[in-house]
């Protein structure tokens, strides 16, 4: 019998559960959405609370512990760029993912940046693979700083059996 030596889905959250449980905010103002990476991250085992804006980001943020912030950036309210200002200057050792589908008159990469340069630790733009996104998230707690690379593909086309 021939072992199947391609990363899965099951090896990040056997990874995940080994380690102790991370905590885990979702800002986004699109609850369908936001739903979908609520099941999912609670599904690889990581504790999960939601958040429709960065007000109800940071309220969350004062009474609970969070490892890692992954914000929407264009919403109502206190947008993306500006929790991340807060989130740098309040609560610097919390680690943040910027998401975004851009908006009809900016290309969502451009965004994104804007987030990078405001700290985000890494940035993915919508819509994205769930094994990208689970990846991701796991780099970002195997990483100690720094920002990450936005090219993972090969370990993505490996995992979901392109190559």
């Amino acid at each position: 019998m021939e072992s199947n030596s391609k990363p899965s889905i099951v090896g990040i959250k056997i990874s995940v559960m080994i380690k102790s449980v991370k905590t885990i905010i979702i800002v986004d103002d699109d609850s369908i959405f936001r739903f979908y990476l609520v099941t999912v991250l609670r599904g690889a085992g990581y504790m999960v609370l939601e958040a429709e804006n960065g007000e109800v980001c940071l309220e969350r943020i004062n009474s609970t512990s969070i490892d890692l912030v992954i914000t929407d950036i264009l919403m109502p309210k206190m947008d993306g760029i500006d929790l991340l200002a807060n989130l740098m200057r309040n609560h610097p050792h919390i680690k943040v993912i910027a998401i975004s589908g851009g908006h009809p008159n900016v290309h969502s990469q451009r965004i994104l940046e804007m987030a990078r340069s405001f700290g985000a630790m890494d940035i993915i733009a919508k819509p994205f693979a769930t094994e990208t996104f689970l990846y991701r998230i796991m780099k970002i707690f195997q990483s100690t700083h720094g920002s990450l690379e936005d090219n993972n593909d090969e370990y993505c086309n490996r995992i979901s059996g392109v190559a």
